[in-house]
């Protein structure tokens, strides 16, 4: 009977206690109590009837609807050692804050209050230390401290709240916003080599994707304090850069639209993103007449904007377009990590570290996937200036710079051989059995010289004339390698009955140049050039060395 009336006894003063933090020495590091909060709406809230109202339990971090942005919270600190004890209350997330009050009191008598207007930057200003705002109270022996604290957001409501002694405080604000830092600058790097590629190469692709990010980071700095608490910068000024944040996925529509070059390809995936484009810009222009409006509807037009990626996503992938996947790819991702974070901002999720920060994680992924994009997109466009569109050959531009590079490369023992060759009679084939034919028998000779001959670098120079670049270790073997392509291209049976020999033939020009007496390649191309003219009065289908 004893024991149960003991455990009644506990119980009731843990019961009296409750949302009560109890300090038992001078060493305050609390991170984790409990807190009771009032909507003050549609009732507005005074102090004094703050005191005597009832407030909802719920832990000291916390995260409400957006449309919960007026709001009372509530705790009483207990200093039950034998010594007077000075600590610091910290609301972490001050910085995003429009108004502030805080007040102390003591068995529902108010002892002291503090008003902050981030805004006006008028009240108590020197309790802001970067993000938090760091209220020091002092308590007697046996004392305890109930503490109001009455704050209105412009945006959406979350906050922690933590009880921590003046070395800890310190701790905390040194230590404080590292993660968002180290992705800032992930992102800032990212942003400058890719402005310095576009000011190089002149992709505008280049310009879109750092325009997007630099939109990503300018939003992030204040989004996740950086501005506050390296800066200073608090209020409207600070929330301006919300704008970033309206103007990422305009810049990310101007990307896609550019890398899958949907304007010229894919009309109406085209339409669908310019679509993106004028909504989300007359919303950045809205936000010049109602900012806060416009950041509360851009939700809506940034799930519309995702939906259309995911549309676009699917229908090219299922028309081939190889670069498609890597934008669903991004797009899952950012989906996948940007959902905890609404959740999280319309309070239905928890404040813990991977809420808080997921958006940032979200758009960091994003952003290097979309990177690799970008990389496999410039690729494709380098494959593309370097190679002849209707055969695979290299083109004509790229000949003099791998002339030069394999020219250096060959040892003593190797010569480099030089040959140009042209389809025998083309223009009689292309005005017998038509352009889309020889069109055909072209593409035909040079994927089979392609996979027969793959250690050769195959050219078109034009037409139906090509030119090859290989190493060989001495004129013989140039000679019997120039002679096996020319049977080739014979053996493939192209039938031509119109031609001297009844099939496709090809015609040869050679040179060889042994290491160490590189010539000048003009000089080289009009000697070989001059071989395949003497091939071709010698009765074509041969070769001239």
């Amino acid at each position: 009977m004893t024991k149960y009336l003991v455990f009644t006894v506990l119980y009731l003063a843990m019961y009296a206690h409750a949302g009560s933090v109890v300090l038992t020495d001078d060493v305050v590091n609390i991170r984790n109590f409990e807190i009771g909060y009032l909507i003050n709406s549609p009732h507005t809230y005074t102090i004094d009837e703050a005191i005597q109202a009832e407030f909802t339990p719920a832990p000291n971090r916390l995260s409400l609807p957006s449309n919960q942005l007026d709001i009372w919270v509530r705790f009483s600190v207990r200093n039950a050692s034998d010594s007077v004890i000075a600590c610091n209350i910290h609301n972490s997330i001050s910085y995003f804050n429009r108004v502030m009050d805080f007040y102390e009191t003591r068995n529902g008598v108010i002892l002291d209050q503090k008003h902050i207007d981030l805004f006006a930057w008028t009240g108590d200003t020197k309790l802001l230390h970067g993000t938090d705002s760091v209220l020091p109270i002092h308590l007697n022996p046996g004392e305890e401290k109930t503490y109001y604290f009455h704050f209105v957001s412009p945006a959406y409501q979350y906050f922690e709240y933590l009880i921590l002694d003046d070395q800890h405080t310190l701790a905390e604000l040194s230590t404080k916003n590292i993660f968002p830092v180290l992705l800032v600058g992930m992102l800032i790097a990212l942003a400058c080599f890719n402005f310095l590629l576009f000011f190089s190469a002149r992709y505008k692709e280049y310009l879109y994707y750092s325009l997007y990010l630099v939109s990503s980071i300018i939003w992030f700095v204040f989004e996740y304090g950086i501005l506050s608490h390296y800066f200073g910068i608090y209020g409207m000024r600070g929330h301006l850069t919300s704008y970033g944040l309206l103007s990422a996925t305009i810049f990310l529509s101007l990307f896609v639209k550019k890398v899958l070059q949907t304007a010229k390809f894919y009309p109406l995936q085209n339409l669908a993103l310019n679509s993106t484009i004028v909504l989300l810009v007359l919303n950045l222009l809205w936000g010049v007449v109602n900012f806060f409006n416009a950041l509360d509807i851009s939700v809506y037009f940034f799930i519309y904007a995702i939906a259309v990626y995911f549309w676009v996503s699917i229908s090219l992938m299922r028309q081939g377009n190889t670069l498609v996947k890597y934008l669903l790819a991004a797009q899952l991702f950012f989906i996948f990590f940007a959902l905890f974070g609404i959740l999280f901002y319309e309070g239905y999720l928890p404040y813990n570290w991977w809420t808080r920060y997921s958006i940032a994680i979200g758009v960091t992924v994003e952003a290097f996937i979309l990177a690799y994009l970008l990389s496999h997109r410039i690729k494709l466009l380098k494959v593309d200036l370097e190679t002849d569109s209707l055969t695979g050959a290299f083109n004509r531009r790229t000949l003099f710079d791998q002339f030069m590079q394999e020219s250096k490369r060959i040892s003593a023992l190797e010569s480099l051989v030089f040959v140009i060759f042209d389809i025998d009679q083309f223009k009689l084939y292309n005005d017998t059995y038509g352009h889309p034919k020889g069109d055909d028998i072209l593409k035909i000779i040079i994927h089979h010289l392609q996979s027969q001959f793959p250690e050769s670098s195959v050219f078109r120079l034009g037409g139906e004339e090509f030119a090859l670049l290989f190493t060989a270790e001495n004129a013989a073997a140039a000679q019997r390698k120039v002679s096996d392509i020319r049977l080739a291209i014979e053996h493939l049976s192209l039938a031509f009955p119109e031609s001297r020999h009844g099939v496709v033939t090809a015609s040869f020009g050679a040179s060889v140049i042994e290491s160490g007496r590189i010539q000048n390649f003009n000089e080289l191309y009009q000697q070989t050039d001059a071989r395949l003219y003497q091939a071709k009065h010698n009765g074509r289908n041969c070769v001239v060395m």
